[in-house]
């Protein structure tokens, strides 16, 4: 029998559509654990967090273990405002072939970019 993530990978190898689904849900889970390990590093509870973040504790247990959740870019802040941290966002950088065809489009107005 195969596990949950031997699953997922061979899914992904399987169906490159699907590939955007699974990162996705395990960047939640990066996210919800990193949040965990700065919340005990600080020595806080769930709901010693949830309550500097005006939440109730479930919600900090949400973001902690259900990549499913979903988790607003306001809330990660008020959460990381909490244990002292800050966000920073990173979108990754664009393979070159997409980004020529990106600039071969013409742009709104019938204008290439």
């Amino acid at each position: 029998m195969k596990t949950h993530g031997e699953r997922c990978d061979e899914g992904r190898r399987q169906n490159p559509a699907g590939r955007g689904l699974v990162e996705e849900k395990l960047a939640s889970l990066r996210i919800g654990a990193r949040v965990a390990r700065l919340r005990q590093a600080v020595g806080l509870t769930q709901a010693q967090l949830a309550s500097l973040c005006g939440m109730q504790a479930p919600n900090i247990s949400r973001i902690e273990n259900d990549p499913g959740h979903n988790l607003t870019v306001s809330t990660l802040v008020k959460v990381c405002r909490a244990l002292g941290r800050s966000v920073r966002i990173q979108l990754p950088a664009e393979s070159p072939a997409r980004a020529r065809r990106l600039e071969e489009r013409p742009a709104a107005g019938g204008k290439r970019r």
